[in-house]
């Protein structure tokens, strides 16, 4: 599903905006806003893992206070140091996102016990591919409106935010390249597709639809589906290299609507304050949530991760 999104956004996006610019600009913001809500429930439910929370009533508690008190930190320090906390939070956002897929890698090809260190290598090349290209490459490229936004996030300092960028695409393209390479030689043709694929939507595709499509129905729904295949594990019906049953993929998907609702609706709350604070500006007051978010989501995912490869 993610790789059939990627090809068709980046086949079908650049099109409509060379025959409609004029609606594609304005469609970008709603197209990112979406994305934005349809990803909050892929990390609204990372506090109810049972891998993640302790026992306790009390414990639990404390771990919900140490993340929102993460996300509030983050808000914080990217306000009195714009340029540079946007930056490190733009590495563990690429960071977070080539994890995310490394592990997908793994669990689809059954490879999620312990690597060679030629894999482990490969697997880090990997990571930069997955993770660099949705975070360099649309920053690189230097649009009007991603200068702008990228002004307002960093307090003016965006054409430096997009030299960073372009210094990094560089050895991006050349995982990505390599990456593919690598994939095609062991005759995984999902594996060569993955970076090809993402280095064309980002490319090619105007940089917010682009992102928008990425977040929401790629990286979004990649880990939601590890969440899926991490609670039918719990339940004794999946195991990497095997796909999910109809049944057991039906039953954890209710569940984890039935545990997302709560969280995903705190979530959405705390969007609309945050664009109430932004005074109306709706994308900078998204990114900056899901950046921030950033913080403690993507070490909930590594935990969880590391729980799904265990199995």
């Amino acid at each position: 599903m993610p790789l059939a999104t990627a090809a068709f956004v980046a086949a079908v996006v650049p099109a409509a905006a060379a025959l409609a610019p004029e609606l594609a600009a304005a469609a970008a913001p709603l197209l990112l806003l979406t994305a934005v809500l349809v990803g909050l429930p892929h990390g609204a439910v990372d506090l109810l893992q049972p891998e993640l929370t302790p026992r306790s009533r009390g414990g639990r508690a404390l771990v919900g206070l140490a993340y929102v008190g993460l996300v509030a930190l983050a808000v914080l320090v990217l306000r009195l140091a714009p340029l540079p906390v946007l930056g490190a939070l733009l590495v563990l956002a690429a960071l977070h996102f080539g994890l995310a897929d490394d592990v997908v890698h793994r669990w689809r090809t059954g490879t999620t016990g312990h690597r060679t260190p030629a894999e482990r290598v490969s697997g880090a090349v990997r990571v930069l591919a997955l993770g660099g290209v949705p975070v360099a490459a649309p920053l690189a490229l230097g649009h009007a409106d991603v200068v702008r936004l990228l002004d307002v996030l960093s307090g003016g300092s965006g054409a430096a935010v997009v030299l960073g960028a372009r210094v990094a695409l560089a050895p991006v393209l050349a995982a990505v390249l390599a990456t593919a390479l690598l994939a095609a030689r062991r005759r995984d043709a999902v594996g060569a597709l993955e970076p090809l694929l993402l280095a064309g939507l980002f490319l090619l595709a105007p940089p917010l639809p682009a992102f928008a499509a990425y977040f929401g129905l790629w990286h979004s729904l990649r880990h939601l589906l590890r969440l899926l295949a991490l609670d039918a594990v719990r339940h004794g019906g999946a195991g990497p290299g095997r796909p999910l049953p109809a049944p057991a993929l039906r039953a954890a998907g209710r569940r984890f609507a039935r545990a997302a609702a709560l969280p995903t609706g705190m979530a959405l709350a705390g969007l609309v304050v945050l664009v109430v604070v932004a005074g109306g500006d709706v994308v900078p007051a998204a990114l900056v949530l899901v950046l921030c978010l950033t913080v403690p989501h993507a070490a909930a995912v590594a935990l969880a991760d590391r729980a799904l490869l265990r199995r």
